[in-house]
């Protein structure tokens, strides 16, 4: 890790680390492909539903919160990456999520922001059931499968093969 900067922008404090991470792929041991994980930890963090779920008092959140997490990857090589956006509204908070290729820089980017301080309580479910969908989307990988190299097929030499062959040198 290499804390590069730290500054405060008007009412926000701005964190840039640049991280050169060796191995960048991890193999899963099950499938045996290699994957490269990128997790907004601190979206994820604060999208954890409540504990308890039915309830008579409101649902106290933490307001205002607005988190932006942004994740930029130089890949040393071309990849088949396709553009994603998403977008998760509700009258508690709203999210949006992008993921952007272009000459070999993925793009991540996630926002969450919050738009009130608390919930009714007849509405924590469906609150908690958003904040699922959010944590399901704040996640990104990359995976690749090693190229194996494959031996040439053992050359076989049926028994009709071979009376053809000495035929054919018998007749010629």
């Amino acid at each position: 890790l290499q804390l590069t900067e730290i500054y405060r922008e008007g009412n926000k404090l701005v964190v840039i680390e640049k991280y050169a991470i060796e191995p960048a792929f991890t193999q899963d041991d099950d499938d045996k492909k290699y994957y490269f994980d990128l997790n907004p930890h601190v979206i994820r963090q604060a999208t954890v539903a409540p504990k308890t779920l039915v309830r008579t008092s409101p649902l106290q959140l933490d307001h205002p919160t607005h988190i932006r997490y942004k994740a930029v990857v130089l890949l040393p090589e071309p990849w088949d990456i396709e553009d994603l956006n998403g977008n998760i509204k509700t009258p508690a908070f709203a999210y949006r999520s992008s993921v952007r290729y272009k000459q070999n820089t993925l793009t991540t980017e996630y926002e969450l922001r919050t738009l009130v301080n608390h919930i009714p309580a007849a509405d924590v479910v469906e609150h908690a059931r958003k904040l699922e969908d959010v944590r399901d989307d704040a996640y990104y990988y990359l995976s690749y499968a090693p190229a194996t190299a494959t031996a040439p097929a053992p050359y076989k030499l049926s028994i009709a093969m071979m009376f053809a062959v000495i035929g054919g040198i018998v007749v010629g």
